[in-house]
């Protein structure tokens, strides 16, 4: 069975409309499109540049379809989960699409100010009984399932530290960089703020072969996390400063139109918490190919979506339907690196 289905345990794949067709979109299309994956499920594609989807549809015909969807009624019937995977410009046009087309949906999104468009539409999809997960990539997606992974051994989470290196495409680059440059949003004794940019800049250690690295807080993930664990004293989340591309990478993607990207991407979470009265701190670091991680995410919360039985919330954070098991397990099959410090007593 192929790994990125290794988690199923005979649930059924759901049939998905996948919006944009960049390299996420791509990578997510091919590999559950691929001839290994259960039941062949069936993908739509569509994407502003029409050619795009007509070119990705050609990997499997027999699976793939491209289509317009203009419009809400454009979703065909039998779609089950429609996941967006564009930049946050294109994702603010189509949020009402997603209310009146009456299906659960991903975002891959990682702009804080996403999330705020889709909270403004809250009201639109609660009356059209929608809902779907914000942020189904790096963070909050693998973020916050770690997050639950660590927190759910203590007894009370007092402080969540969440940080991340690396980008795949130049729109996750752009998303870095504006998160990096707006202002940062941080939980302090239990209480939502904003804060300033030089407050929450320090040096951070990651794994090797990235070990100390500058890094700026951010608004990316604070609200789900806050929403998550709202009796948490602390939360941030920070991101390391991009490693741009090379001169020789810049060349090749002239030459060969080789997308500009540092393939790999580490995401760290730190969680301090109580246990039988006493303070510890559990540490999680994956680290591996962006794309790959991403994509595990992503189809783990598509069908973690589709078999759900949410009948309350509009916005659901990632780790409500993804198992931390089944995602690490699917990570390390895949040969993404997983570090871990336990500071809980014996």
């Amino acid at each position: 069975m192929n790994s990125y289905f290794s988690f199923l345990k005979d649930q059924a794949v759901p049939t998905i409309l996948v919006v944009g067709c960049g390299r996420v979109g791509e990578s997510l299309v091919k590999a559950y499109a691929n001839e290994n994956t259960p039941m062949m499920a069936k993908v739509y594609v569509t994407d502003s540049d029409k050619e795009r989807a007509r070119r990705l549809s050609e990997y499997r015909l027999s699976s793939i379809t491209p289509i317009r969807w203009r419009y809400a009624h454009d979703t065909p019937d039998d779609v089950d989960v429609i996941v967006v995977a564009v930049d946050h410009d294109s994702e603010h046009k189509i949020i009402d699409r997603l209310a009146l087309a009456e299906r659960p949906f991903i975002s891959l999104s990682d702009y804080a100010s996403v999330y705020d468009s889709y909270e403004d539409y809250e009201d639109e999809f609660k009356e059209n009984k929608v809902y779907g997960v914000i942020g189904a990539g790096l963070v909050p997606g693998i973020a916050n399932v770690l997050v639950k992974h660590s927190a759910s051994k203590f007894d009370k989470t007092l402080d969540i530290m969440v940080e991340k290196q690396g980008f795949v495409s130049s729109s996750s680059l752009a998303a870095i960089k504006s998160a990096r440059r707006e202002a940062p949003l941080s939980v302090r004794d239990g209480i939502l703020s904003d804060s300033k940019r030089s407050a929450g800049s320090g040096i951070s250690w990651f794994p090797s072969p990235y070990n100390s690295l500058e890094c700026q807080s951010v608004a990316t993930a604070v609200k789900t996390l806050k929403k998550s664990w709202p009796n948490a004293h602390n939360i941030s989340v920070r991101f390391a400063e991009p490693r741009l591309p090379t001169f020789s990478e810049r060349v090749r993607k002239l030459v060969f139109k080789e997308p500009l990207t540092t393939t790999r991407a580490c995401v760290k979470v730190e969680v301090t918490g109580l246990l039988n009265g006493e303070i510890a701190t559990r540490i999680f670091a994956v680290t591996g190919d962006a794309l790959s991680m991403i994509t595990h995410m992503t189809i783990q919360s598509i069908v973690g979506i589709f078999h759900s039985t949410n009948n309350n919330s509009v916005l659901i954070s990632p780790e409500e339907v993804v198992d931390a098991k089944d995602l690490l397990l699917a990570l390390h099959e895949d040969k993404v690196v997983i570090n871990f410090f336990d500071g809980i007593p014996d």
